[in-house]
């Protein structure tokens, strides 16, 4: 099964690999078919630039457990686009996922985060949790309002519910515009986390409330607001990025 990230139709690439992979024999068959004839148990496989992870999958699941997988990949969305691409097909624990650079010299950064082995709180996880309930041991919580699997935290976010623990890096994706009280959500994730992850799908000077309504939004804010509602909540910003149509906050504290 192959996850495509939100907005994928805005990415040529993209939309040429849904196609490829709907419509045709795969995207790139001919590169992953070398794989298909070379691969053998006992090797090592490592997908530099891994980006949503097609070559890294394909590599996994041709011989089940018998190769090892190595997938590096530096930016944020495509690292989280693939993690759930690995849980969705149960491969969470088949294949190492590093967000990292990877380059000719070693230089100085912060290091590399290793997801697999990173404690991940899934904010408004939805189907998520589906692939997951399948394999036992996981660092990944699910967290949503509907119990989609056994392994769902039921909380009610709205509510001022939040789950009890500790985790290595909290995602809220597709989440915020659904909430009543933004900054003090923000507020209880910093409680047990000090890494965040979030989108937002902004509305720019213009914007049409009732439309945002018909999708279920309760709130209508633009970039620099969230960026205020993040800083006065005590996170510091690494990076932000549009992608049309929505805008990702990588941030710490």
């Amino acid at each position: 099964m192959l996850l495509l990230p939100p907005g994928y139709e805005q990415d040529p690439g993209l939309r040429i690999l849904a196609r490829l992979e709907s419509e045709h024999a795969g995207f790139e068959y001919t590169t992953r078919a070398f794989f298909d004839a070379h691969l053998c148990p006992g090797d090592i496989f490592v997908d530099v630039d891994a980006h949503i992870g097609t070559y890294s999958l394909a590599a996994a699941t041709l011989q089940s457990g018998e190769v090892s997988v190595l997938a590096v990949e530096a930016y944020p969305l495509n690292a989280m686009t693939m993690m759930r691409q690995l849980a969705l097909n149960g491969l969470q624990l088949d294949v190492e996922l590093v967000c990292a650079t990877a380059g000719a010299k070693v230089g100085f950064g912060p290091p590399p985060t290793t997801w697999r082995k990173t404690r991940i709180l899934d904010l408004g996880a939805g189907l998520m949790s589906v692939a997951l309930r399948l394999r036992g041991g996981s660092t990944y919580t699910p967290v949503d309002l509907i119990r989609y699997a056994d392994a769902t935290v039921l909380v009610d976010l709205n509510e001022g519910q939040f789950p009890e623990g500790e985790w290595d890096c909290a995602l809220a994706l597709e989440l915020l515009e659904y909430i009543h009280d933004i900054p003090a959500l923000l507020v209880h994730i910093s409680r047990v986390t000090a890494r965040l992850v979030c989108t937002y799908r902004c509305a720019e000077e213009g914007t049409d409330p009732a439309s945002r309504r018909a999708k279920g939004y309760f709130n209508d804010f633009d970039r620099g607001t969230i960026e205020a509602m993040l800083n006065d909540t005590g996170w510091r910003m690494g990076e932000v990025e549009s992608h049309d149509p929505y805008t990702l906050f990588v941030c710490s504290r």
